[in-house]
């Protein structure tokens, strides 16, 4: 054992005069951890087909040994001839695993949201007229927003608005049902407010809407644009749609359910 760990102190870099080793199983024990740690082939071990291969003999807690076997570590050069292709596929393999891990994760996360929120077993409701795309126009005569219109003169606006010829055909549009009762700033203004009822700026504002209420049953009325609504609400509800039997309207009835909740 002496002998051995002069060879040993030389190549690790410790003195074994400061540290003796003494006979005995626990001496073995220690120069064996050693030995592991600095991964060396000379002295102890032999190579077979460029493995290193140590005997090791292991102990119940250092007392008299019990059984000897062989322990194979992989020689440090042996990454080297992993071919390049190999180690991208292991990448994106675990690229992958991270990925379902982390989309696992999340689910566990939704789900214990929804068990927090159901500790009283409440169920919240959303009915929301989100007003058809076709149907939002500020030009129309029950908005008119910006025109500041007294009850008076908006009774005057309707009545000119229903206003038919002898086919049933409206005899006044946009901006003549208005003009003679609001004044031209007054029209301006309401021409002006009418891009926030375009559907491309108010479908944004709907969905915030929708999502910060955060309902468990959600129905959308006078909704036309259903796969909009279906797509950005997938995460977590689905859907059912029912167009309005009439076939001049577009729209008709949106109904979404938590599916953590219901089933359907």
């Amino acid at each position: 054992l002496s002998s051995c760990g002069g060879a040993l102190s030389a190549r690790a870099g410790h003195s074994f005069a400061q540290r003796p080793v003494r006979g005995g199983p626990f001496g073995l024990c220690w120069i064996a951890a050693v030995w592991r740690r600095m991964g060396n082939t000379a002295g102890l071990g032999r190579r077979r087909n460029g493995d290193l291969v140590q005997a090791v003999k292991t102990t119940d807690d250092c007392g008299p040994d019990t059984k000897q076997h062989e322990v194979t570590r992989a020689s440090p050069t042996a990454a080297e001839h992993v071919p390049r292709e190999q180690l991208d596929a292991r990448m994106r393999g675990l690229e992958e695993l991270c990925d379902r891990q982390a989309s696992k994760l999340r689910q566990m996360e939704l789900a214990l949201a929804c068990v927090q929120r159901d500790s009283r077993r409440t169920v919240k409701v959303l009915q929301y007229n989100i007003l058809a795309s076709y149907l939002g126009l500020n030009t129309q005569p029950w908005f008119l927003y910006g025109a500041d219109i007294s009850s008076e003169d908006r009774e005057k606006i309707f009545a000119k608005y229903f206003e038919r010829d002898a086919n049933g055909v409206p005899k006044n549009s946009w901006p003549a049902y208005a003009e003679g009762i609001l004044t031209k700033e007054q029209i301006e203004e309401v021409v002006r407010q009418d891009e926030a009822f375009k559907w491309n700026n108010r479908k944004v504002r709907l969905l915030e809407v929708i999502q910060d209420l955060d309902a468990d049953v959600i129905s959308l009325v006078e909704l036309d644009h259903p796969d909009y609504f279906r797509q950005c609400l997938s995460g977590e509800w689905d859907m059912a749609f029912h167009k309005r039997p009439r076939k001049a309207s577009l729209d008709g009835c949106g109904v979404f359910w938590r599916r953590s909740k219901f089933n359907m």
